[in-house]
């Protein structure tokens, strides 16, 4: 992915950068762990562009860091609140049975948040 990353993925891969250092790695031994190429991950953990989440993981397995745990810490040093908002899954649909059997739901049953996203 070539974008700019946004305020997770700056906090995540700015946890990555920190995770190296606490274990004397280089930029270099990380792109040869994961089969990336050196200016790549140089891009991906100097902010310019954000990794996809196959790469944040292949960084995580090489660095024996758990990717949960990574999002979780990106996550609790920062204000961000979701695009859309989160609900359970009970939520997410209005109950569609009539008489024990399923009625198929209409797009007229999806939450206005969940109808339309740009």
């Amino acid at each position: 992915m070539s974008t700019t990353p946004g305020p997770v993925g700056q906090r995540t891969v700015a946890e990555i950068r920190a995770e190296l250092a606490r274990q004397k790695r280089s930029g270099r031994w990380l792109a040869e762990q994961i089969g990336a190429s050196t200016g790549t991950v140089a891009r991906w953990i100097g902010g310019e562009t954000a990794p996809s989440l196959d790469a944040v993981y292949a960084m995580c397995k090489a660095l024996g860091i758990n990717v949960a745990d990574l999002v979780s810490i990106a996550l609790r040093d920062g204000d961000v609140e979701p695009v859309v908002p989160i609900r359970s899954r009970r939520d997410r649909l209005p109950d569609t049975r009539q008489g024990g059997s399923r009625v198929t739901p209409q797009l007229s049953d999806v939450p206005v948040e969940y109808a339309a996203v740009a």
